[in-house]
């Protein structure tokens, strides 16, 4: 057989197989798939990694503790004079509340265990806003602690109840 002829007889029967191929794609697309596609041979899924038990049990842990916080904590902070705030939860880990001296302030929660509370203070006031650092012992519904603060006026005590 000359090569012209092979050649074409060649191309004929890529065609029919590239054809034939095309036609059961086309077929295969407008129906769907049946059953999981992410399956090796083998049965295991492939390109999915399990989610580790730690990451959702602390994400659980996590949603409890924030739970557990109280709907509102009474602060009184020990200095010279005695400020007091009681702070409303506003979401989440936050509170929000209005010293006695008229200046609003924002806690945020950063610990609450059986043993301890402990709080990041951010206030309002944009001129002298203040920001402190509060760690303390709980015990039952109440705790106390030391505050330390932004503005280098030393360290004070504070005392915190709650329903």
């Amino acid at each position: 057989m000359p090569i012209g002829h092979r050649l074409t007889w060649c191309v004929f029967i890529l065609g029919v197989f590239s054809t034939s191929a095309v036609a059961q794609i086309q077929s295969g697309s407008t129906g769907g798939s049946i059953g999981k596609q992410d399956k090796s041979i083998s049965g295991s899924e492939e390109g999915r990694s399990p989610t580790p038990g730690k990451s959702k049990g602390r994400a659980d842990e996590e949603s409890k503790a924030i739970d557990a916080l109280p709907g509102s904590i009474r602060l009184i902070e020990h200095s010279t004079v005695d400020y007091s705030i009681t702070l409303t939860k506003t979401g989440g880990k936050t509170y929000d509340g209005t010293w006695n001296n008229g200046y609003g302030a924002t806690f945020t929660v950063t610990g609450f265990t059986k043993d301890s509370l402990n709080m990041v203070r951010q206030d309002g006031v944009a001129i002298i806003g203040v920001s402190a650092t509060y760690t303390g012992r709980r015990s039952g519904n109440s705790a106390k602690g030391r505050a330390t603060l932004s503005h280098g006026y030393g360290v004070r005590t504070w005392e915190a109840t709650w329903p």
